[in-house]
């Protein structure tokens, strides 16, 4: 079996809070999507660009009211001119169709700084590596020239189009050496001069006045940046989740302003008062840059805590608690490596996007066990009612597959149903942003599977008799009889329990847990491996917080598959440990092709962030006399 089977491990405790009325009146037991038939569908981000374009909501009211719902931007925090018509249309959508979920796509990560930024101060935003400014600079406006002791870190032509250039904060220093957060002038970069150490910006930008800076005790940051998500829009800044986040002079971090747009807009007179709830895109665990202020990229870990993914767990329990049960919170739950990426709030939030199933370039649906899993996890552990959804999505082509697909060629029906099957084996919701062509009578076609072809018949397969079974787990157990505590190999202590095997790293492994099971007896050319786990919260992480667990079954003989033994790195002067997020190392599972023919890969970079080593990885096998590994760089 290749596939890597992705669990999140964690133990939860049940939490009440006293809700505000802030949700206003919101039914969500009456959604057709939370109760009737599968599969249960509706209509992903292609309901917030028609009025952007065509205000004729009799149209679009047409298109986007045969399913069960829609999704779509409605602020222009990310996308520009979502705003004009999008509250107006999809409230009256809410008004008319109130068994339609209504719910808002916002962006988790960043924003765009030229949107309702004005509560949010210089501190909340994440920031690269400083240079410091070498000559005085005056307080003026139009253009400055700034000398800057290392001119190479700031970037013109970068972002999604390569035609974006580095917003840059001005800071003057406190005593101490840190950022003075009130003495700041935020300005835009036009160009850079690497052989005189210099750079052209265009002062007092995003709200700012003018400033002077003196020399060496001042310094040019570029702002962590994302997009931008469309040729007309705009780069977005990093939000400050981290519990480190510096605090304005009313004592609030980047996640308090950010919570209180939230309530204002979701309020009962503000614009999104009509919505069901939202979905966060890219609402990560980790991020990159300086959280803390003092001039050092720690990617969010300081002293070896993930306070920025701390922050991100806080946040959403704010939001949960100032929103009540009554509104829908959901998040991506499948972000990079088997959704190592994703946030981990999901005591908080009602369920999880999986964007593109099992994720976005997985075509040939390798990953079967991993999205499952992180399907059902969310079904199991996300706050009621659970509302997950698949958006079935692929952003790269593959060779065969069926010519009529007008968007994809190359993707195969029988790829399409089998994701629209694994929504319903997992209670999922379906959306798309694949989508089939156009029917005669609307702008957006609908999938056959969804509505029972021209029987258009929603929710057509009925409600579930049972949950979901496994077949597999039907059949003989092969290590059933046998002392699976002596099967154990690895840098680990164990010890039999009346809950099961207890397993923990000895000590000089740190806390990471390694271990393999070798030599099962298997001889068919189908295994399944089920696992249940449970871990101890880690302090000082929240107890929701969920611990990451990869599981794969390998081949002897097989040195490269879809996961890892062992992997880990080792900066200079330090001990080997485990793979740590923000250090820029990195071990992954890849494809190559070698003279036509695609052959399995592994991915390496050492940590550079911070301070460099080296990365490794390591794979027990038994090799059989008369056999020949081989070996390419």
């Amino acid at each position: 079996m290749k596939n890597t089977s992705c669990l999140y491990l964690c133990l939860f405790l049940a939490i009440q809070f006293l809700h505000p009325t802030e949700a206003g009146e919101r039914n969500l037991e009456s959604l057709q999507i939370l109760n009737d038939g599968y599969p249960r569908a509706f209509f992903f981000r292609k309901a917030e660009n028609i009025p952007s374009n065509n205000p004729d909501y009799a149209r679009w009211n047409g298109d986007f009211s045969r399913l069960m719902g829609i999704m779509g931007k409605s602020l222009d925090e990310e996308v520009l001119g979502r705003q004009k018509h999008n509250p107006e249309f999809f409230s009256r959508f809410k008004e008319e169709h109130p068994e339609q979920v209504v719910l808002l796509h916002l962006n988790g990560n960043a924003r765009d700084p030229r949107f309702e930024a004005d509560n949010f101060f210089a501190g909340h935003w994440i920031y690269r590596k400083p240079a410091e400014i070498l000559q005085d600079v005056p307080a003026e406006s139009g253009e400055s020239v700034i000398k800057v002791s290392d001119a190479s870190r700031f970037r013109v032509n970068m972002g999604r189009y390569a035609n974006s250039n580095d917003d840059i904060a001005l800071f003057a220093l406190n005593p101490d050496g840190t950022y003075d957060w009130h003495s700041c002038e935020q300005v835009q970069l036009i160009s850079v001069n690497m052989k005189e150490n210099t750079i052209r910006v265009r002062r007092a930008q995003y709200g700012t006045t003018p400033r002077a800076f003196k020399a060496g005790v001042s310094r040019a940051v570029a702002h962590e940046v994302e997009g931008p998500w469309g040729k007309n829009n705009n780069i977005m800044w990093f939000y400050n989740y981290s519990v480190d986040c510096p605090k304005d002079p009313e004592g609030k971090t980047a996640a308090d302003r950010y919570l209180e747009d939230l309530v204002r807009w979701f309020g009962d007179d503000g614009i999104l008062a009509a919505y069901d709830g939202l979905e966060f895109d890219v609402l990560f665990n980790v991020t990159r840059g300086d959280t803390n202020g003092d001039g050092i990229e720690d990617q969010g870990v300081v002293d070896g805590i993930n306070g920025y993914g701390i922050g991100v767990i806080h946040f959403l329990q704010s939001l949960r608690n100032r929103m009540g049960d009554n509104f829908i919170i959901q998040a991506d739950g499948a972000l990079g490596e088997g959704g190592i990426r994703s946030q981990r709030g999901w005591a908080f939030l009602n369920g999880i996007e999986s964007e593109g199933w099992p994720d976005l370039s997985d075509h040939g649906i390798h990953d079967w066990s991993g999205g499952l899993n992180r399907q059902s996890y969310a079904q199991a552990f996300s706050t009621k009612p659970v509302f997950n959804y698949i958006n079935h999505k692929f952003i790269e082509r593959i060779p065969g597959g069926n010519p009529g697909d007008k968007r994809n060629p190359d993707i195969g029906f029988n790829i399409h149903r089998l994701v629209f099957a694994a929504a319903c084996f997992t209670d999922s919701a379906l959306c798309y942003s694949f989508t089939p062509p156009p029917d005669k009578d609307s702008r957006i076609g609908i999938w056959d599977e969804l509505v029972c072809g021209t029987d258009d018949h929603l929710g057509w397969l009925g409600h579930p008799i049972g949950p979901a079974v496994h077949m597999a787990t039907q059949s003989q157990n092969l290590l059933a009889g046998s002392s699976l505590q002596k099967r154990i190999s690895g840098p680990v202590k164990t010890r039999q329990t009346q809950d099961g095997i207890q397993i923990e790293p000895i000590k000089s492994s740190g806390q990471e847990l390694s271990f393999s099971l070798p030599e099962i007896p298997a001889k068919e050319t189908d295994l399944m491996v089920t696992v249940g786990m449970k871990g101890k919260p880690l302090p000082p992480y929240p107890d929701s917080v969920a611990r990451f667990a990869r599981v794969e079954v390998t081949s002897g003989l097989n040195l490269i598959s879809s996961g890892f033994i062992n992997t880990g790195m080792r900066r200079r002067g330090e001990l080997e440990k485990g793979i740590e997020q923000g250090s820029g190392a990195r071990c992954a599972t890849t494809t190559v092709k070698i003279k036509g023919d695609t052959r399995s890969a592994i991915a390496i970079h050492p940590p550079y962030k911070g301070k460099v080593g080296y990365t490794f990885w390591t794979r027990d096998v038994t090799v059989p006399e008369n056999t020949d590994l081989h070996y390419a760089i």
